[in-house]
């Protein structure tokens, strides 16, 4: 799945935003009051939001630069039998 740079930067900016999450949730748990309470509620959406988030964009890119993979793939074969037709010759 993550076989470009996209997704791979994606990955790494979602579990970055993933620790963040975990560290306001926590922050939100230990201060209490309602700035606790706006920690640990930013917290807990941020967790889940990010993770929708970055897997939509993955799985988006992945869908729509499907044909660009199976081109890049026939281009690929093409040229091999190229070579070897010339080898032959």
């Amino acid at each position: 799945m993550l076989t470009t740079k996209f997704t791979r930067v994606v990955a790494i900016l979602l579990v970055i935003c993933e620790v963040v999450s975990i560290g306001l949730t926590f922050a939100g748990a230990f201060i209490g009051g309602k700035l606790g309470r706006g920690f640990l509620a930013t917290g807990m959406f941020g967790f889940v939001a990010a993770a929708v988030f970055g897997w939509i964009l993955i799985t988006v890119y992945n869908r729509v630069h499907k044909d660009e993979f199976a081109v890049n793939a026939m281009m690929e074969k093409h040229a091999e039998e190229s070579a070897d037709e010339a080898k032959k010759e």
